[in-house]
């Protein structure tokens, strides 16, 4: 006799209560609950549950349904969203929740109590063969080889049959007529209850069925499988599912975790709704600001022939400075004049929104002035103008490198290299503090792209080359073409990911080559965090990799010097550069090899840099 398990006791712990089982095999399950304190725990749980239902009778019944009732109101609405297309929404929606479950374990351990007075003095009914029974809501019985039946919400009328199974053996039979009834079947004697759509076969199953009024039938298997026998076919049916067949015969199968997927789905979208109902109102706050600071500052943009360049300057180093609030009056005030002036920098600098504006090298040079001395305020004139000089000359690069025609890679890298040369300029006239504070402040177009990451496997190429074909119509031989340059892109990005990774600091190699997004995810989704290693982690990079996986010291690191924030953040630009430069040559090569009308659409809106992360093999233990 072999041991019992703690699934099978799990399995069949109703069964030992209500003493349903073969003598050896109840000893064999007596056996592991003596020597199992989990499934000791667990009988005695059942047992004392079982008295509770004895003593309370059909006041627990009435609780039980109540609370069935109001979660089958609660979730019609997901029961119909998960529907086929073309299928009837079901009319009643029974959701095995643990609750559910519980519930029905509770009713079933309730048909055990014979004579115990639970459910009057009578006790289950015990079915006649080949008479017609009604049964009330509520009212137990038993039947054939011992399986046991409990009538829920609807009178029940079913009749007792005899049948010849397929394999010649003799089953129990009922012919369900209409009502709902939840059966306990014997482990050992297969039970079918037939019904005007087939008949549900099982053995050691508990199971609802409804026959309904217009022919219409539900089953809902809570434990074991369920055989809905048919002439167009037989359906399978598992724990959480539900088969519903229409009075047509259509058949359509609902499981438990697709509803409860559903569910958690509309919760999310509920809850993200109500962020974005949170965001607009804020959004309209301060929109309230904006228009009184305007208000109180004149109605009409101030009198002059051209934009108030040193002005502009001043109120961007507000609207940049991190440090200042959103709801802080400076910021309102500041918003307010570049509203005032929308029109004017719409025309001058060609952006349609004025917000953008300060991404335009054009804007930067002029309000370059404006923008310093706001940011320290203690600088001479000389220092403004020779840092104004060299800031201008960086952006009059970029704007030469914007009137060519280059790739996005290459145009991010242009505007990187000025955002390089105006953090030098700024530290070497005006000191550390002030280069600091601009490198704190600078968002957007000019820092760069940060590095998206993606998962360094089988499916990677063939995944970046079919982008590229969805995108450009690629003709067979541009595919191929392609397939090479992304085969090459990829082993030099990792060539590269290495070296960089074996220049910069222990500590920054994760956040500079390997950051996750603000969408939040790491090696193209969140499965990669933590279970994943850099390819970059080989080599002299393979310190740096391991440090950065290995978890935070409980105490805060001290705050870096200006000097330190200064120094991090133009590795980190010279870091984005390097790993920039095989995806712009990537780039050049797609755009050579394109027709015109398909370099039209080729690189919408800006460059991603992708970085490439392995999985970790997995471990001889595993």
């Amino acid at each position: 006799m072999t041991n019992a398990t703690c699934a099978e006791y799990r399995d069949r712990v109703e069964d030992v209560l209500d003493r349903l089982l073969p003598p050896e095999e109840s000893e064999r399950l007596d056996a592991h609950r003596e020597a199992c304190a989990e499934c000791a725990a667990r009988w005695t749980a059942a047992r004392r549950f079982r008295d509770l239902l004895a003593r309370e009778g059909r006041a627990a019944l009435g609780a039980w349904e109540a609370r069935r009732l109001s979660v089958h109101a609660a979730t019609m609405d997901v029961t119909r969203a998960a529907a086929a297309p073309g299928a009837p929404a079901p009319a009643r929606r029974r959701r095995f929740t643990v609750l559910r479950l519980a519930a029905a374990a509770a009713v079933v351990a309730a048909a055990g109590l014979v004579g115990t007075g639970m459910l009057g003095d009578s006790g289950p009914v015990v079915l006649a063969a080949g008479a017609q029974t009604r049964l009330d809501p509520g009212s137990q019985a038993t039947f054939g080889h011992g399986s046991r039946l409990v009538v829920e919400d609807r009178a029940v009328t079913l009749t007792l049959l005899e049948d010849t199974s397929r394999d010649g053996t003799s089953d129990d039979l009922l012919q369900m007529h209409r009502g709902v009834a939840l059966f306990r079947v014997h482990p050992e004697h297969p039970l079918g209850v037939a019904t005007p759509q087939g008949v549900a076969r099982a053995v050691g199953a508990t199971f609802v069925v409804d026959v309904r009024s217009d022919g219409a039938v539900v089953v809902d298997v809570v434990t074991g499988r369920v055989r809905v026998v048919r002439d167009r076919g037989d359906v399978v049916a598992r724990p959480g599912e539900r088969v519903e067949i229409d009075s047509g015969g259509t058949v359509h199968v609902v499981s438990r975790a697709r509803l409860d997927g559903l569910a958690m789905t509309n919760d999310r979208r509920s809850e993200e709704i109500s962020n974005l109902r949170t965001e607009l109102r804020r959004a309209d706050e301060q929109l309230d600001a904006y228009a009184a600071a305007a208000q109180a500052g004149g109605s009409e943009a101030p009198a002059t022939d051209g934009l108030p360049y040193l002005e502009l300057g001043r109120v961007t180093r507000i609207l940049t400075d991190r440090a200042i609030p959103w709801r802080d009056p400076r910021r309102n005030e500041a918003m307010a004049f570049f509203l005032l002036n929308a029109e004017r920098i719409r025309q001058e600098f060609g952006a349609s929104d004025p917000m953008r504006a300060v991404e335009r090298p054009a804007f930067v040079a002029a309000v370059a002035e404006g923008y310093l001395r706001a940011l320290e305020p203690t600088a001479s004139d000389e220092e403004i103008a020779a840092t104004v000089d060299e800031i201008r000359t960086a952006c009059g690069l970029v704007e030469a490198d914007m009137a060519g025609e280059l790739v996005p890679t290459e145009l991010s890298a242009s505007r990187q290299r000025a955002l390089t040369t105006m953090i030098r300029a700024v530290e070497r006239h005006l000191g550390s503090a002030a280069a600091a504070e601009l490198v704190r402040s600078i968002r957007g177009a000019w820092d760069g792209p940060r590095p998206w990451v993606q998962a360094l496997d089988d499916r990677l190429e063939a995944k970046l080359v079919g982008s590229w074909q969805r995108l450009l119509d690629l003709d067979e031989e541009q595919a191929n073409r392609v397939a090479a340059l992304v085969k090459e892109y990829v082993a030099q990005s990792v060539t590269m990911q290495a070296r960089v990774a074996a220049a910069l600091p222990e500590g920054e190699v994760e956040s500079v080559v390997f950051p996750r997004s603000m969408w939040g995810r790491d090696g193209g989704s969140r499965r990669h965090r933590g279970g994943t290693r850099s390819s970059a982690s080989s080599g002299a990079g393979e310190e740096a990799g391991a440090a950065a996986e290995e978890p935070a010291e409980t105490a805060a690191p001290p705050e870096p010097s200006d000097s330190e924030v200064v120094a991090q953040r133009l590795r980190e630009i010279d870091a984005r550069l390097r790993l920039g430069e095989p995806r712009a040559r990537f780039e050049r090569a797609l755009w050579n090899m394109l027709r015109p009308e398909q370099r039209t659409s080729a690189f919408r809106g800006r460059s991603r840099l992708f970085t490439f992360r392995e999985r970790s093999a997995p471990s001889s233990s595993d």
